[in-house]
């Protein structure tokens, strides 16, 4: 519900025009690959774990996702293990 929230008010500020949004009124859609590393390093006590965050959610492709999961998830959970 939180993240729901979280989306539509940031819609609506890029219909507003908020510098957030950038130039071009293009947002990111995390994709569905990305959700394991996002949720896993949030929130994330190591800075590596935030990082991993921030790009699963704002910045990788899928495909990259899929390339840093393994890592991102043993830098946030590191007590998960295999």
């Amino acid at each position: 519900m939180k993240r729901l929230l979280l989306v539509v008010a940031l819609a609506a500020g890029c219909a507003y025009g908020f510098a957030a949004c950038g130039d071009d009124h293009k947002t990111h859609v995390t994709p569905a690959e990305c959700e394991p590393i996002a949720n896993a390093c949030h929130p994330s006590i190591t800075p590596e774990g935030q990082e991993c965050h921030e790009s699963a959610e704002g910045v990788w492709t899928a495909a990259e996702c899929m390339q840093h999961e393994a890592d991102c998830l043993a830098k946030c959970k590191p007590d998960a293990g295999p």
